[in-house]
């Protein structure tokens, strides 16, 4: 409970409290579009999103489900390998149940967030991954990553003892809440605050400016 104030309050502070934009409402008929994908690498966000791992979606298709008059204040799309998704210039959504994204991420290895996501999904298989956030994140993830970055200015809260790193490294300005799987090398930069618990047996290297917690917690 006191993760989602956290990032309902970050979220409200992030899109500017509704102050000078006109606060659009969803009308409460959920739908669903399909974008293509093909050539995507990272996607960059800005705004409010669910975001959820799904692997039997498509291999080029990101599907969004939200309100079906919110869908005219939503901008999409492909910049070179990047799809871009934020929020029309002027506008502050509200939707009835959130900005849901679902994508395989086949070719996926990179997501960027300006303002609040919460990404969850089972047994994702990457070779590598990087998250860089501004503003805050809750992660909730299963499955295998060789090299992983979470690349943090705000809040992170991650919970992926069943996500298996080879390789994992937080660089994180703000604050910090982590339980992580790691198998050979364990970084933690962090000038903040926060915990990080591991299992493994990792090789830890750190540097703390801050009051940070690093404990093993178990194989």
């Amino acid at each position: 409970m006191k993760r989602m104030v956290v990032f309902g309050v970050v979220l409200f502070i992030l899109t500017g409290c509704g102050l000078f934009k006109t606060e659009v409402r969803g009308s409460g008929i959920l739908t669903s579009k399909e974008y293509d994908s093909s050539g995507v690498t990272a996607i960059d966000l800005s705004g409010g999103y669910e975001l959820e791992y799904v692997p039997e979606l498509g291999e080029n298709v990101l599907l969004i489900t939200t309100d079906d008059n919110l869908f005219e204040y939503l901008t999409v799309k492909k910049s070179g390998s990047t799809m871009e998704i934020f929020y029309k210039e002027g506008y502050e959504l509200k939707p009835t149940d959130g900005i849901k994204i679902k994508t395989s991420l086949a070719t996926i290895n990179k997501f960027a967030i300006a303002g609040a996501l919460s990404w969850s999904g089972t047994n994702l298989v990457k070779d590598s991954f990087t998250l860089e956030v501004s503003g805050a994140a809750d992660v909730t993830l299963s499955g295998k990553i060789d090299t992983t970055l979470y690349d943090v200015s705000g809040s992170i809260s991650i919970t992926t003892p069943e996500l298996t790193n080879r390789t994992l490294t937080l660089e994180v300005s703000g604050s910090v809440d982590a339980t992580v799987r790691v198998t050979d090398q364990l970084g933690v930069n962090v000038s903040g605050s926060g915990a990080v618990d591991y299992y493994g047996n990792p090789t830890v290297s750190q540097d703390i400016s801050g009051s940070v917690s690093i404990r093993r917690v178990g194989e």
